[in-house]
């Protein structure tokens, strides 16, 4: 398996954890609403790459860039500084994940 199932597996694992931690304190603790969301970014000669964006998102190779280099259609993403959120890329899709 790839990082990123696995990195998904261990987030799910931590959560069961802390529900089942919550269940079993004296008093016991209100279960939490959580939402897990994840997003595929690629970094490639400086340029930021939604994979989760799909085949249509990219205009194919040898249009500006190397051959077999992927090739980003008008819209490229930027990384932004949010001075509470931190690094974020603008427009980068967000997917939810359910167990």
């Amino acid at each position: 398996r790839g990082m990123t199932p696995r990195a998904v597996s261990h987030a799910f694992a931590r959560l069961r954890a802390d529900a089942e931690a919550a269940r079993k304190a004296k008093p016991p603790r209100p279960p939490q609403d959580v939402r897990l969301r994840v997003s595929y970014v690629e970094i490639y000669n400086e340029v930021l790459y939604d994979l989760l964006a799909g085949p249509s998102a990219f205009t194919g190779a040898g249009q500006g860039g190397e051959a077999g280099a992927p090739t980003h259609a008008e819209g490229e993403l930027q990384i932004h500084e949010d001075q509470r959120l931190g690094l974020l890329v603008r427009g980068l899709r967000e997917v939810s994940v359910e167990r």
